[in-house]
């Protein structure tokens, strides 16, 4: 009974409100990752990070088989080597792939680092044409579409966004920042 008297009242409340009060707290929507997926600074910096990750996978590949071929090699000589000196070379190669794991690991970081700069001259670029889009549209705030459980398509404004950007913003440089 409670609950019903609860709703009753809140519907109420809401046919007793001006319109003008909803229009006055718009909110908008903008799927963040679509314009990444979509505009042409974020292909741009899509494309690059698979390049240099192509890059790196095709280094791994490269030297687990040179690796692979020194064990090979080693192991065919083991019988002609002392266990000491066979040991001494087994613990060389484990060197040899721990540093070779570490420098591909540091090049991973830097494209980590690129790509965290990339979309963060992006955001730059956007931040004007949000406020731009916000002022046009009389909203007081806009929310990353993962925020929003359900909203009108209306309110979405990833497409205008998308394509003002591609007006100031065709390409970004993914690299790692100076130190």
């Amino acid at each position: 009974m409670l609950k019903k008297f609860v709703i009753f009242s809140f519907a109420l409340f809401l046919l007793g409100v001006p319109q003008q009060a909803f229009a006055q707290s718009n909110v908008l929507i903008l799927n963040i990752e679509k314009l990444f997926a979509d505009s042409k600074a974020g292909k741009s910096m899509i494309s690059q990070v698979q390049k240099k990750q192509e890059a790196i996978k095709s280094q791994r590949d490269k030297a687990q088989k040179e690796l692979s071929d020194k064990v090979q090699k080693l192991d065919s000589q083991k019988a002609m080597m002392a266990p000491d000196a066979l040991q001494a070379k087994a613990d060389e190669l484990k060197l040899e792939e721990i540093a070779k794991n570490q420098e591909l690991q540091q090049e991973l970081r830097k494209i980590d680092a690129g790509l965290a700069s990339a979309r963060a001259e992006i955001l730059k670029s956007l931040s004007p044409i949000l406020k731009d889009i916000m002022n046009e549209k009389g909203a007081i705030a806009i929310l990353e579409r993962s925020a929003v459980l359900i909203g009108s398509p209306d309110v979405d404004i990833t497409d205008t966004a998308t394509k003002r950007l591609d007006g100031v913003l065709s390409s970004v440089k993914v690299e790692a920042p100076a130190k």
